[in-house]
C-alpha cells in the first residue's frame, strides 16, 4: 500500500483589505433605521474582525451602484428590494 505525504502547505491572501469599505457599505443599508444601525455597529465591534480581504478592489462610496471599484458586484444584487 502507498503512503501519501504533504510536501508543502501554502495559503493565498487576496491583495485588498476591504473591511472598512464593507462596514461603511453595511452601515449605509441602515441609514433609515437608527436602532438597526446602532445594533449593527455594536455587533460589528463585538465580532472582533479587524481585516477582511478580497480580490476585488473596494469601492469607497457606499451610495454608488457597485460595492467594488470595478463595478463587478452591483449593490442591487446584494440588497433585497422590499
Amino acid at each position: 500500500m502507498r503512503s501519501a505525504y504533504i510536501n508543502r502547505v501554502a495559503i493565498a491572501m487576496p491583495p485588498h483589505d476591504i473591511h472598512d469599505a464593507f462596514r461603511r457599505f453595511a452601515q449605509s443599508l441602515f441609514d433609515g433605521d437608527m436602532h438597526a444601525g446602532l445594533l449593527f455597529r455594536k455587533m460589528a465591534a463585538k465580532a472582533g474582525i479587524e481585516h477582511r480581504y478580497s480580490c476585488l478592489a473596494p469601492g469607497f462610496q457606499p451610495e454608488s451602484n457597485a460595492v467594488d471599484a470595478g463595478g463587478f458586484c452591483p449593490t442591487s444584487a446584494l440588497v433585497r428590494q422590499v
